[in-house]
């Protein structure tokens, strides 16, 4: 009986009053295009329906990854954190928005190991003067990182050698390798070396079960695909009416949205001084938009006959070269701070300003 009402206890923190507000907005972001087809409205009803989707999404998969151990939990996390942006995405590439979705994706790129992981470790500084990283972990997420980096560089470079008309071949062997390389990953992380990615410390019990949490995070998947898709139907529309540029579009607006599971996730980690699994929460989510979600959106945009590549603009590219260079040295040293924290956002700051000024 005693364990019961713990139990009870732990679901009643979990689910309370402010999910009825939730629920409320969810349910107005899904059927406002119902009633008015006004831009401006559908847009922020449904961006206002993906907050709080993407917040249960991040709570179910935290208690699912709580009953396995803490590898596959943080991979669990990591992909469902990231399906907010793949079903934006895949449904963008199907509207012919292949530049807000590359953009999209820079935009996660950096947003990860910029905003996430700086925004984490900021906030923790008012708790922690400092957090130490373990040294293979950091040392490997650098490696991936640079390979990220690079396998963006090369496609890229192909029109200074006059090569446009290849790009896309190229693009989807690309993208095969970059498959090949994500589950060469994942049989690193959970398989050989899995003792690398465990966390040390001492695990949180699950507050549900195995079957409600992933009964929300089916629900909340549902839902999420619709809201999804009546904010892609405007986002052109909305651009256009507020004169905004495709990149600050995609690297900001449908960048964030597409990661505030990661943000919420990250910033709670990082006050619990779990700094190993926010690295591995942003880093990795980093690596599995650029590994996983990059290479699978370039196959959708074959399947839909769209023009999806890897010919990304030389902004992106800078950013993202400048984003992995800054966050592999600042985790150099295997210790972070608050300081380290505020470059990391505010670099990301200045990069949100160049991409709202480009053309």
């Amino acid at each position: 009986m005693r364990k019961k009402a713990r139990k009870n206890k732990g679901t009643k923190d979990i689910f309370g009053k402010k999910d009825i507000i939730f629920i409320l907005i969810i349910l107005a972001g899904l059927l406002t295009p119902i009633f008015t087809s006004n831009t401006i409205a559908i847009f922020t009803a449904s961006l206002l329906a993906i907050l709080p989707l993407a917040y249960y999404i991040g709570l179910s998969t935290e208690e699912l990854a709580g009953h396995y151990s803490s590898v596959v939990g943080g991979l669990i996390s990591s992909t469902f954190g990231n399906l907010t942006e793949l079903v934006i995405a895949i449904l963008a590439v199907k509207e012919g928005l292949t530049e807000v979705v590359k953009a999209s994706l820079t935009g996660s790129i950096i947003g990860n190991t910029l905003f996430v992981f700086g925004s984490g470790i900021l906030l923790a500084g008012f708790k922690y003067k400092e957090q130490k990283l373990s040294s293979s972990l950091a040392d490997i997420n650098s490696t991936l990182l640079l390979i990220t980096m690079l396998l963006f560089l090369f496609p890229s470079l192909l029109p200074i050698f006059h090569e446009e008309n290849r790009i896309e071949s190229i693009s989807l062997l690309v993208a095969g390798l970059m498959l090949v390389i994500y589950l060469a990953s994942l049989v690193f992380s959970l398989i050989t070396h899995k003792d690398w990615f465990i966390d040390k410390g001492e695990r949180e019990k699950p507050h549900i079960s195995k079957a409600m949490a992933i009964g929300i995070l089916i629900l909340t998947s549902l839902a999420l695909v619709i809201a999804s898709e009546n904010f892609v139907s405007v986002l052109e529309d909305f651009s256009h009416h507020l004169n905004l540029n495709d990149l600050f579009v995609g690297v900001v607006i449908v960048g964030l949205v597409g990661n505030v599971a990661e943000h919420l996730f990250a910033v709670n980690l990082a006050l619990k001084n779990k700094v190993d699994l926010l690295i591995t929460a942003s880093v990795g989510s980093a690596l599995q938009v650029a590994l996983f979600v990059t290479p699978l959106l370039v196959f959708a945009g074959w399947f839909f006959n769209q023009a999806m590549t890897l010919l990304f603009t030389p902004l992106e590219i800078v950013s993202i070269i400048g984003s992995v260079l800054l966050m592999n040295e600042i985790s150099k040293d295997k210790l972070v701070n608050w300081f380290e924290g505020f470059l990391l956002v505010m670099l990301y700051a200045v990069l949100g300003i160049l991409f709202f000024f480009a053309h």
